[in-house]
């Protein structure tokens, strides 16, 4: 049971307590109702955020770039030499899964 200040954030709450102690639960009711407490959480979230005039992304979006033929160059900056086990097995692992995959160093620009 939760107990909350908003009034419509209670009344969902009630209204899921109610779903949860019937005698017989039903499983989609329930996911239903907690589904109506997210969203309305989402919607007290996002006017939080743009409560001051700020307007909301339209959109978002990912840019994947690839390289399928890098060139070799040199180093810019001071190489680390040390690698720990952790990260040799990690690239054995990642070799089994690419292996045409080339050579790969830190580089730490001045």
């Amino acid at each position: 049971m939760a107990i909350t200040s908003d009034p419509e954030l209670q009344e969902l709450h009630d209204r899921l307590d109610e779903a949860l102690e019937a005698d017989i639960p039903s499983l989609p009711e329930i996911r239903r109702r907690r589904n109506k407490i997210m969203r309305y959480l989402a919607r007290c979230v996002w006017d939080m955020l743009y409560a001051h005039g700020e307007t909301a992304p339209a959109s978002s979006g990912l840019r994947v770039i690839t390289n399928d033929s890098p060139a070799p160059g040199s180093p810019k900056g001071i190489c680390s030499p040390v690698k720990t086990d952790e990260l040799r097995h990690f690239e054995a692992l990642a070799r089994e899964v690419f292996p045409n995959a080339g050579t790969c160093t830190t580089v730490w620009l001045e």
